[in-house]
């Protein structure tokens, strides 16, 4: 027999036709080639997902030990595999893995974790699981943070030890208090709610004011269920995290910060409603849209700008202030200037007349467009020679036409 076939590297490919486990346990161990250690790692778990209620107690034992595989793609793959065909005993030799240095692997043990934990077999977690768990929650990655704050929301009441059920809430309300990322305070929201642990009225006042909508909505829904009523100071937020900013008009100054406030909101249907809000507020509302003009954030510089032209054309068009808006037509955005130039059309100030000629030349189509139309709304013939002539050269079909148009209501 040739002495490679005595000492070489493991034939793993053989192994794994003819299902020998033994031998792939040992490949396990090869430690002069990870990429051999991986490959024995997966033919063993896709022979024990082929027996899933009894998986091979030697296939388990391999899994376990390849935790502490000093290759980090084998930790990862060893925990998700454990997660998928792990028993009780893997539970907690899993525990040690979600503090590994490399954070995919803390992340695949923490959702390892949930899965076992919450098999229909399991009862109540192990106190040691679950004070892991609430460690994880200061996690420096988000991606641990928040699954482990989803993984203590399925374990819901079945957390038993009263001082972990206080660790727990505690974690969770610092969590929705000063986490930076939304998707894990939202995570440790809806993990408060399936625990039913104070502080959670606290936490959920305090989540009513968060800069995710998200976050906002399952606060408001949260202290619905709990039959809580909002207090003079938390009213404001309330209505707004229920997305009934409407209610909030007749408060009128007091609402005007808030609601000013959801013009950078990403999520669309909160910006509108805040704008219409704001709107029907008026004239009050303007001094807090005109600081918005400075924003860093072109969606908000444009909310803001449309909603002034709203209370121009609803209110007072002498109610909002020209120069600002002239100077925002020279704003980098398209958006910006395109917001710009049909507020200005709605205000109809002729101070504006000579920047809104000189936007005819905008590089973008759509702000030509808005300019054009802006002249129109302005009823002043001075501009009827520069429409006529975008009217017939100008290559955008749509800024001919609104030239052309304008031109029919000078």
């Amino acid at each position: 027999m040739p002495l490679l076939d005595l000492f070489g590297p493991p034939d793993v490919e053989k192994h794994t036709a003819e299902g020998n486990v033994r031998g792939l346990v040992k490949a396990t161990r090869y430690r002069h080639d990870w990429v051999l250690r991986r490959d024995a790692l997966q033919a063993l778990y896709e022979i024990a997902t082929q027996t899933p209620d009894e998986p091979d107690e030697d296939i388990i034992e391999a899994l376990i030990r390849m935790l502490r595989d000093g290759h980090w793609k084998i930790r990862e793959m060893a925990a998700e595999a454990l997660g998928e065909i792990g028993n009780g005993e893997a539970v907690m030799r899993l525990l040690p893995t979600t503090i590994d240095e490399y954070v995919s692997v803390r992340r695949t043990a923490v959702i390892a974790l949930k899965r076992l934990l919450t098999r229909e077999e399991a009862g109540p977690p192990p106190d040691k699981a679950v004070a892991t768990l609430i460690r994880a929650l200061r996690d420096r990655a988000w991606w641990v943070r928040e699954a482990a704050a989803e993984t203590i929301e399925l374990l819901g009441d079945r957390i038993e030890n009263p001082e972990l059920m206080k660790w727990a809430a505690d974690s969770l309300h610092a969590a929705v208090e000063t986490d930076d990322y939304r998707i894990v305070r939202q995570a440790a929201i809806d993990a408060m709610i399936a625990l039913g642990a104070p502080p959670t009225i606290d936490s959920l006042t305090t989540a009513l004011r968060d800069d995710a909508w998200s976050v906002r909505r399952s606060s408001a829904q949260a202290l619905d269920a709990l039959g809580w009523e909002p207090t003079e100071e938390d009213q404001i937020y309330y209505w707004i995290a229920k997305e009934q900013s409407e209610r909030c008009v007749s408060l009128g100054q007091e609402a005007i910060e808030p609601l000013v406030s959801l013009l950078h909101d990403q999520y669309l249907p909160v910006q509108e409603d805040a704008m219409h809000a704001l709107a029907e507020i008026g004239p009050p509302a303007v001094e807090a849209l005109l600081e918005k003009l400075q924003h860093r954030d072109y969606w908000t510089k444009a909310a803001a700008i449309e909603t002034l032209g709203m209370i121009a054309e609803q209110h007072d068009s002498g109610a909002v202030p020209v120069a600002p808006l002239i100077e925002s037509l020279e704003d980098r955005s398209k958006t910006v200037r395109r917001a710009s130039a049909r507020t200005l059309g709605i205000i109809a100030d002729k101070q504006a007349l000579e920047a809104l000629l000189l936007l005819l030349n905008d590089h973008k189509a759509s702000v030509r467009q808005a300019a054009a139309e802006a002249l129109g709304k302005m009823g002043d013939r001075t501009a009827v020679q520069a429409l006529m002539h975008m009217g017939r050269r100008d290559p955008d079909k749509a800024v001919r036409r609104a030239a052309h148009e304008a031109l029919t209501d000078l």
